[in-house]
């Protein structure tokens, strides 16, 4: 994928991810500087949903990032912070219960500032501590009763899961905040669930929390948030 491609592709996705809406090619030659026609910017975007990256769910109407497409940006997002942290300043005093050994307080402290579902698990404390499930069904993008009963259901998985995960020494696990939407997830693995997670080395105990959130969460806000634990934590030791 050439510069330009990438360019057009994480710009469909921020709109995406602003409106809710498929993002067609008149709405993004008006809002960003391409150097290109709107039927240039559509052929890249025939282009891209060819090769898996977006998806049109109407004939005539735009495109949609797919999971594929919402991981890259994530991951773009991710590095871009760590090439350039800045910090979430409320996050660094709430370190502090963590610190004092105040998992279930932090939880529920975190996700009252994410508005999401999270949930934390310390390895000399192997019992799940979770706050938020009513946030995550306030954002999700389809809001179904059945939608509610299978995240439901996932979640009482989670203990089992976050366990699991905390117990593997992989080190793709181990080298800061990663991002997996929908069934990818070690965690939640429902379709229209994001999650957030990162494992912390906290008083010589491993610690891991995770965030879950839509497809179509604020990634530079929560992985901030996640940045800014691991940094903290980090000059703590």
């Amino acid at each position: 994928m050439n510069s330009r491609t990438e360019n057009i592709l994480v710009a469909t996705v921020k709109e995406y991810i602003r409106t809710g809406a498929p993002v067609s090619s008149n709405r993004l030659f008006l809002d960003y500087d391409f150097g290109i026609k709107p039927a240039s910017i559509r052929s890249e975007l025939n282009e891209l949903e060819e090769t898996g990256w977006l998806e049109q769910l109407h004939i005539s109407g735009g495109r949609v990032p797919t999971d594929k497409a919402l991981e890259l940006f994530a991951e773009k997002v991710r590095e871009e912070l760590i090439s350039n942290p800045k910090k979430e300043k409320n996050i660094v005093n709430l370190a502090e219960l963590i610190i004092e050994g105040e998992l279930k307080s932090f939880v529920h402290e975190l996700s009252q500032a994410l508005h999401l579902l999270s949930a934390g698990l310390a390895e000399d404390n192997l019992s799940v501590h979770t706050c938020g499930l009513d946030e995550l069904f306030n954002c999700m993008e389809v809001p179904t009763t059945k939608v509610f009963y299978e995240i439901a259901k996932d979640v009482e998985s989670l203990e089992a899961r976050m366990t699991e995960l905390l117990e593997d020494k992989d080190e793709n696990y181990n080298n800061g905040p990663r991002a997996f939407i929908g069934k990818k997830s070690p965690l939640i693995r429902h379709a229209q669930v994001t999650t957030i997670f990162d494992i912390f080395e906290i008083n010589d105990s491993r610690v891991l929390f995770a965030t879950f959130g839509p497809r179509r969460m604020d990634y530079r806000k929560n992985f901030k948030v996640f940045l800014t634990l691991r940094d903290t934590f980090k000059n703590y030791e």
